[in-house]
């Protein structure tokens, strides 16, 4: 869309330039009018996919409702003669702009960690589930403040779940908790985000994220059945008192990750203070290391799909995997397209996944 003719169909807003561009829309700094305030005016193109509407008519609804420091407001929107909004204008750089210049202290990467947790946790007691946090999705200003950004992946209160298709992939692979990468939907919850949060930790202690993988296939069978490599075998220094932290996050089942993004930002704020964890945090964390890790699922194998009891553990869990995935391969939806060719691809990419 021209420039001018943006102008003419939001009056109210004073363009000054254009901040970014992407595949859904572009992005400009302005000053809104009838408030005198400098803003962040978010635009979709005009030929925008039902899709993308949808996601971004939930980032507006969640951005309205949330009102928490360390989460970006948006003020205003509009859907009909053109898909916009306005947020709040951050001046700064994104936390994985700041993690690819090695730039940052980790006391400083830890805390800007603590308050998006306290941020998320503040989320999750309004209904909703980012869905989709990673490094990109979190804005640094010039002071260093922290904010949570793009909640378009967000499942909110007024969300009807069954509008999602069974087996639909939600998030940043990198940081998928294992019941995303398993499309199972019913299932994301605070432990979702939770695991980001993990994933990123474990980014800032090692300069990489936990799944790192030559191709996605590979990332999602990872975050599925193996465990993360320990930071401190990537990098000796770390503080092991984060590696715990990091590693209960990472867990591959929901009931063994922390209870609550609260709890993981408090034992972050206790190492940052060279305090020790709270005995509650320790006696999870000691669970947590003297369980063996295991190619765990994010949901208990149906009785159907359980082995022999003669197979090990690691035997019947790999393949309740396999069986869960391979039943929602079998229901992916192949709609009546005269280019067929990319859903069996999908289709293929499910099974060749979980093949033995």
């Amino acid at each position: 869309m021209e420039l001018d003719e943006l102008r003419e169909l939001l009056p109210e807003y004073t363009i000054e330039s254009l901040l970014g561009e992407g595949a859904m829309g572009s992005v400009y700094k302005a000053v809104w009018q009838p408030h005198q305030k400098t803003v962040a005016l978010k635009v979709l193109h005009e030929n925008a996919s039902e899709k993308t509407v949808q996601r971004f008519l939930r980032e507006i609804r969640a951005g309205v409702n949330l009102v928490h420091p360390n989460i970006v407001r948006i003020y205003d929107g509009g859907a009909d003669d053109l898909c916009y909004c306005t947020m709040q204008y951050i001046r700064g750089k994104t936390l994985g702009q700041l993690l690819e210049s090695q730039s940052a202290s980790l006391p400083f990467l830890v805390n800007v960690l603590r308050k998006i947790a306290e941020a998320l946790h503040y989320a999750h007691g309004q209904g909703f589930i980012h869905r989709d946090v990673k490094p990109e999705n979190i804005l640094l200003d010039t002071s260093g403040r922290a904010f949570l950004a793009d909640f378009g992946c967000a499942k909110d209160p007024e969300n009807d779940p069954r509008v999602t298709e069974l087996g639909a992939v939600v998030g940043t692979p990198d940081y998928m908790a294992p019941e995303q990468a398993l499309g199972r939907q019913a299932l994301l919850g605070p432990a979702t985000d939770i695991f980001a949060l993990g994933g990123i930790l474990y980014e800032i202690l090692t300069g990489r994220p936990p799944f790192a993988r030559a191709s996605m296939i590979k990332v999602l069978k990872a975050i599925v059945k193996e465990p993360p490599t320990p930071p401190t075998q990537v990098k000796p220094d770390t503080p092991q008192e984060l590696e715990k932290i990091c590693l209960c996050a990472l867990r591959k089942r929901i009931p063994d990750r922390y209870p609550s993004a609260s709890e993981m930002a408090r034992d972050l704020k206790h190492w940052l203070e060279g305090d020790p964890l709270p005995v509650a945090s320790a006696a999870l964390i000691e669970l947590v290391e003297a369980a063996k890790e295991t190619p765990q699922t994010a949901a208990p194998p149906s009785p159907s799909s359980r082995a022999p009891a003669t197979e090990s553990q690691e035997v019947r869990m790999a393949r309740a995997a396999r069986a869960s995935l391979r039943k929602i391969s079998e229901e992916i939806p192949i709609p009546k397209t005269d280019s067929p060719g990319f859903f069996h691809r999908v289709r293929a990419w499910f099974k060749r996944l979980f093949a033995s």
